[in-house]
């Protein structure tokens, strides 16, 4: 079984042209005043795996903290949640 926490899931959003790219990928910009362009924002909920850091399993993120709960408990033959 895989123990998980709970976590809000993040992506870099550009201001200007609303493009999103993952937090874990290649970084979108090449200086500090190109960084400047790009926000971090909240889109939904994901799990940790506590044990080895990977975020995420292989799904879109969960629309609410309820909705990653009820997914959890309905798979508790795979999950264990923990704080």
């Amino acid at each position: 079984m895989i123990r998980v926490k709970i976590i809000p899931s993040m992506v870099l959003v550009h201001k200007e042209t609303g493009r999103k790219v993952s937090t874990a990928g290649a970084h979108p910009a090449w200086s500090d005043s190109e960084m400047k362009m790009w926000e971090l924002k909240q889109v939904g909920w994901t799990v940790q795996d506590t044990s080895s850091g990977i975020i995420g399993i292989g799904r879109r993120p969960f629309s609410s903290r309820e909705e990653a709960e009820k997914y959890l408990k309905e798979n508790s033959d795979f999950f264990i949640v923990v704080n």
